[in-house]
């Protein structure tokens, strides 16, 4: 995971170990074992929070010497959902259920920048251009980070969803992240809308409907 936004809200959640990574560097089965052998509890439950992750995370279970869990996390706002369902009084297969459930209930988008020329199914896409994805399906393309956020955002509450999350990265400036927070509630009346720092690199915001 990256972003330092992104890992106080973990930690605030009562999560013990955090592994750097991201989209290109994921982290590797020895990496992984380390965080669990640091950690006092005796067992762990993991969230990959990356697709990427999941298989890796899974092989960490299979070898790992103490009680290893996968809740299968494949987004950060997924990773927090399960981590705000966890809870201590709950048995460690009670708890895997529950936060699968939670993860279930995630929408997740994301609004990055596109670094080289290429094509998404039928759609060319140029070096620059600002790209939203909503569940792994491209919703829009442009060179304007809030008009494509608002059309990410618009396909992840279109299924009756009204709590939307924003997480805004690295090289958004605050202001910037109030002023499209502002526009989306006047542009889609009766959601609820939180927004919160996540510094990650990479992309504009992620964005979490439930």
């Amino acid at each position: 995971m990256s972003g330092e936004g992104l890992a106080r809200i973990f930690r605030s959640l009562g999560v013990d170990e955090i592994v750097d990574g991201g989209q290109t560097m994921n982290p590797s089965i020895e990496e992984l074992m380390a965080s669990v052998r640091r950690t006092a509890a005796r067992s762990v439950l993991l969230l990959p929070n990356n697709k990427n992750v999941l298989m890796t995370a899974r092989q960490v279970a299979e070898i790992s010497e103490k009680p290893v869990r996968v809740v299968p996390s494949r987004t950060l706002p997924e990773g927090l959902a399960a981590a705000l369902a966890f809870r201590e009084d709950r048995g460690l297969d009670a708890n895997v259920q529950q936060m699968e459930k939670a993860c279930a209930r995630v929408a997740s988008g994301e609004v990055t920048y596109a670094i080289r020329d290429s094509r998404f199914g039928d759609r060319v896409i140029h070096a620059g251009d600002i790209v939203g994805m909503a569940d792994g399906e491209l919703v829009s393309v442009g060179r304007d980070v809030a008009a494509v956020t608002t059309a990410v955002a618009r396909r992840l509450l279109s299924d009756g969803r009204s709590l939307l999350t924003l997480y805004w990265g690295h090289g958004v400036t605050r202001e910037e992240a109030d002023r499209l927070a502002e526009a989306l509630r006047a542009t889609l009346p009766g959601i609820e809308l939180e927004l919160y720092y996540g510094g990650q690199p990479l992309f504009f915001y992620l964005l979490s409907a439930e």
